[in-house]
Order: structure tokens, then C-alpha cells, then sequence
């Protein structure tokens, strides 16, 4: 089973994840970190949410640019074109 560790807020970059908890989960196969992806592979779906879980609790993520507002988006888009001029 496995399971991929996301942050709550968009475009946010995973700063640090120390694996030590999770690692200590029986059933663990691999912890796996590409950028800001990561996952667990466990060899059952409990031993794959405990050690999510761990992750997630050490996961330490750093907010960048943040998504316009929808309501706004038009204004946003503009304001963008004009910038890179």
C-alpha cells in the first residue's frame, strides 16, 4: 500500500521531513522524496496511514506564492501581463 504526504496549502515547498517515526513503523518498505513529493510504501494500508501520519507531523513546508483570488482573477491576470512587459 502506499500513501503521498501533501501539504495543506498550494504551491507549498516541503522545507524538511525527518523520517526517524516513520521509519520505525513495522511493515515500512520505503519512504520515497522527489521535490516536494513524498510518499510511503507499507506493506499494509494501516502500516502506510501510520507512517503518513509521521510524516506529516515532522513535514515542515514553506508557503510561496499563493493562488489569486477567483473573484478577482481577471484584475490578477492583467496585473500579471503587465509585469512581465
Amino acid at each position: 500500500m502506499a500513501r503521498v504526504l501533501r501539504s495543506e496549502l498550494s504551491a507549498a515547498k516541503l522545507v524538511d521531513m525527518p523520517e526517524d517515526r516513520a521509519r520505525a513503523i513495522p511493515g515500512l518498505v520505503a519512504i520515497v522524496r522527489d521535490g516536494n513529493f513524498a510518499g510511503v510504501v507499507s506493506e499494509t494500508e494501516d502500516g502506510a496511514e501510520a507512517a503518513l501520519k509521521a510524516l506529516r507531523k515532522s513535514a515542515a513546508w514553506s508557503a510561496s506564492e499563493s493562488l489569486p483570488d477567483e473573484d478577482r482573477l481577471a484584475e490578477w491576470l492583467k496585473a500579471s501581463q503587465r509585469n512581465r512587459r
